[in-house]
């Protein structure tokens, strides 16, 4: 049962899953999959970190979604990735029509990934109003 958990959360599956960790304190799946997208040379024509070391490149979105995405996860859609960026606290800090864009958020870094167990998925609130 609990590989099935994990196996959920891996995929977004379920309430709450993509905010689900090992329980040792790890980041999550997504920000996981991310910083391995960027630690890929194979991706750097189309993802990889910003001049600073602190924000995420996507110089070429559609053939990030083509090339990258369903690589690490069940689709190639930028926009749910755009989304999941934001549900996890990225912000875009450029956009450059199709051609580029860029992300960023203060505990990803390229050289301190202890800080990404510090970024967890924001959750709706469900209020009785």
């Amino acid at each position: 049962f609990v590989v099935t958990l994990r196996a959920m959360a891996a995929y977004g599956v379920g309430e709450n899953a993509a905010s689900r960790d090992d329980g040792d304190g790890a980041s999550s799946s997504f920000v996981s999959k991310v910083a391995k997208m960027l630690d890929s040379e194979e991706h750097n024509a189309f993802i990889k970190w910003g001049d600073s070391n602190s924000s995420i490149v996507i110089t070429d979105p559609v053939s990030f979604a083509d090339k990258v995405i369903p690589k690490y996860f069940k689709h190639n859609n930028f926009t749910s990735f755009v989304r999941q960026l934001n549900l996890y606290g990225f912000h875009k800090t450029s956009w450059n029509d199709t051609d580029r864009c860029e992300f960023q958020h203060q505990y990803f870094t390229k050289h301190d990934p202890e800080l990404r167990k510090l970024i967890k998925r924001k959750t709706a609130d469900k209020g009785n109003g």
